[in-house]
């Protein structure tokens, strides 16, 4: 799973796909994070991607890296609430914090999610 992470962080930006009544959504991310050996992702709970991930968890992400080699992951997206959780997501990126996204690990509206059971496929 580390080297998973290492491509996502190393495209600096991957997109994440949802579904809003039943079209696909799809929007760039950049925090990324391995922890307890799971793929875990950042966003804000006052937004749209997700409201869409709470209603229909399963989600793509897909990241292309200067080499044009890619990746594609799937899987179903779970919420964790743990602050341990959080503040390892914003120690591993800062910049949730320099820019003002969050304001902490026990900040209301960051909500991390982790993948459960992702397929990965390098191409």
């Amino acid at each position: 799973m580390e080297n998973v992470i290492n491509f996502l962080k190393d495209t600096r930006i991957f997109y994440v796909a949802t579904v809003e009544n039943g079209k696909p959504k799809i929007r760039p991310f950049g925090a990324v994070m391995l922890f307890e050996n799971k793929l875990y992702i950042s966003t804000s709970n006052t937004k749209e991607v997700y409201k869409q991930i709470i209603k229909s968890p399963n989600i793509s992400i897909c990241a292309c890296n200067d080499n044009r080699k890619w990746i594609r992951i799937e899987g179903i997206a779970k919420l964790d609430n743990r602050i341990s959780a959080k503040q390892k997501m914003l120690d591993e990126n800062p910049a949730l914090l320099q820019n003002k996204r969050f304001s902490s690990a026990h900040d209301q509206t960051m909500a991390i999610l982790y993948l459960d059971s992702p397929s990965i496929n390098f191409y």
